[in-house]
């Protein structure tokens, strides 16, 4: 027996051996490959697994506080879809507002029999799995990474306090598909840089894994399709040394966004997502200078990337060498969500997190290095301390101070809101009773009766095209729709946003509104609108006074 020992990357071990008998023309072969960090990584993401499992399974409103409202988006369509009613947040109408992988993940844990918030809290965990493996695949694909002595387990120790910290891994972890994107993304990173850069001396194998996970990354989130044109450039040197490599790579994601987008117009009557084409805006001047401030950030990275760093710097220069495309992927994605788009939301940066943590782990390599080479009459240890209270402290302190931002009541309120409007909803109007709501999801989550989308997100394309034109007034009447519950600013009894917010669709509705119920808090901070402070608000039910001539 041979045994052969390949270096793929860093921190990416990948042992083969290969078994051949005698006797014959009989020869067995035998391929066993692993693909892990190095051990102090493995250890400090699975204390970070465990912490933030603890926190899933004992904090009472983990289902509050980790999620977004449109988390419960994916949670009500997946139980549809688990229930047979097809793709559908209200029953009603067909949607396509939301990213595949993580919708049918989302069905799968409903259709195995949990439901309400004990399957939102199996989604958490699950996301836990997805986001913590996706960062070791991405780690495991540096070389740099396979340190096992002081220098890594400091590095790993502040990998594991940057993702310990809430608001960071709130962004991987929080009911939408960022987990998804990170396990994708993860295992993209550790292929393409575990092992050669260049593409001509890549085997047939790695090109169809890259190929693939191209592929899934679409589908992860349909933003993904852009790391296909990023590495197309990336690499466009090498297509006259390389072109069946270079074109085995692109075929495979350039295939499966035109089946996504013949799809999407076949079944739901336009090719990309709802929610995609209701968040795009027109350019702006505003919007061309965040185009092209990012695309200079783009640019400089990539060139940066090429270039080798100084001595000192070394790991953190190899790690951007060869995570240097993802890094031109990150800014151009900043560029298209804070250009193009109305909101940029916190799960959008998955990405974003995904390279930083590779970042700053190579940086604490370094910074552990030049530590150890300015004192070499410490032992190694006390040379490291300095080092750590430079990089991990000032982590710490980030952890508590956004753990108290994320538990505390005041941005709780308004869930608490919504759920006890919701339970309201469920016991005092009858069956089947269609209401219409902005901020739909934890509302339609907790009751049976049919919940309408009104901004569109997880609406039909019908609706979208009923905003644009100004008809959705009048097909909010045809389907029967004379309840509204959402929360609001709430000024002398007066739902303010909830009022002006049906206005816009049906200016005569919205004068023949009564409140019938109304649960008020204040929220800090600010909101869509208004500037920062104290708001009054509330969770509004509303309906249109039955005797009105309309």
């Amino acid at each position: 027996m041979t045994t052969k020992t390949r270096g793929t990357g860093l921190g990416l071990a990948i042992s083969c051996r290969s078994a051949q008998a005698s006797g014959g023309d009989l020869r067995l072969g035998m391929l066993e490959c692993s693909m892990l960090p190095a051990r102090p990584v493995r250890v400090a993401l699975l204390v970070v697994g465990l912490v933030w499992a603890a926190v899933i399974v004992a904090w009472p409103e983990a289902v509050l506080g980790l999620t977004f409202d449109d988390s419960y988006y994916y949670a009500e369509i997946a139980q549809r879809l688990a229930a047979g009613e097809g793709s559908t947040f209200d029953g009603l109408h067909r949607t396509n507002g939301y990213h595949f992988l993580w919708m049918w993940s989302c069905a799968l844990v409903f259709a195995s029999g949990l439901d309400g918030e004990l399957a939102m809290r199996a989604l958490l965990l699950v996301q836990v799995g997805l986001a913590l493996g996706g960062v070791a695949l991405a780690l495991g694909g540096q070389r740099t990474m396979a340190r096992t002595g002081p220098d890594g387990v400091l590095a790993a120790v502040t990998v594991g306090a940057w993702l310990g910290v809430p608001m960071v891994g709130r962004t991987l972890v929080n009911g939408m598909e960022a987990s998804v994107v990170c396990l994708v993304h993860g295992a993209l990173l550790g292929v393409v840089s575990g092992g050669p850069s260049a593409l001509r001396a890549w085997s047939g194998l790695r090109c169809v894994a890259v190929s693939a996970l191209l592929s899934l990354a679409i589908l992860a989130r349909t933003d993904g399709a852009l790391l296909t044109p990023v590495l197309a450039l990336w690499w466009l040197g090498e297509l006259r040394s390389a072109p069946r490599a270079y074109v085995g790579v692109m075929v495979g994601p350039t295939v499966t966004l035109g089946v996504f987008l013949a799809a999407n117009q076949a079944w739901f009557d336009t090719p990309m997502q709802v929610s995609g084409t209701l968040k795009r805006v027109p350019l702006s001047a505003g919007g061309v200078g965040v185009l092209l401030g990012c695309s200079v950030a783009a640019a400089a990275v990539g060139w940066a990337s090429r270039r080798a760093w100084s001595t000192g710097w070394d790991r953190l220069g190899s790690m951007l060498r060869t995570t240097g495309f993802y890094g031109v992927f990150c800014f151009v994605l900043l560029g298209y969500y804070t250009g193009l788009q109305t909101f940029a939301r916190q799960w959008y940066f998955a990405p974003h997190v995904l390279w930083l943590t590779c970042a700053l782990f190579a940086f604490a390599l370094d910074l552990a290095a030049r530590a150890r080479s300015d004192r070499p009459d410490l032992p190694p240890v006390r040379a490291l301390l300095p080092v750590g209270g430079i990089v991990v402290l000032p982590l710490l302190v980030a952890a508590g101070v956004t753990a108290g931002q994320l538990t505390s009541p005041d941005r709780l309120a308004v869930r608490r809101a919504d759920r006890r409007a919701a339970a309201w909803v469920e016991s005092n109007l009858p069956p089947g009773t269609r209401i219409g709501s902005w901020d739909a999801g934890l509302i339609a989550f907790h009751t049976t009766r049919p919940v309408i989308n009104l901004d569109g997100v997880v609406n039909d394309v019908a609706w979208l095209r009923a905003m644009r034109a100004g008809t959705a007034g009048e097909r909010l009447r045809q389907e029967g729709v004379a309840w509204y519950v959402n929360h609001s600013l709430y000024e002398d009894g007066t739902c303010v946003s909830l009022v002006d917010a049906l206005a816009v669709f049906d200016a005569e509705a919205a004068s023949d509104l009564t409140l019938v119920k109304a649960w008020d808090f204040e929220q800090r901070g600010r909101i869509n609108g208004q500037a920062g402070g104290t708001h009054a608000m509330a969770t509004c039910v509303m309906q249109l006074d039955p005797g009105a001539n309309r």
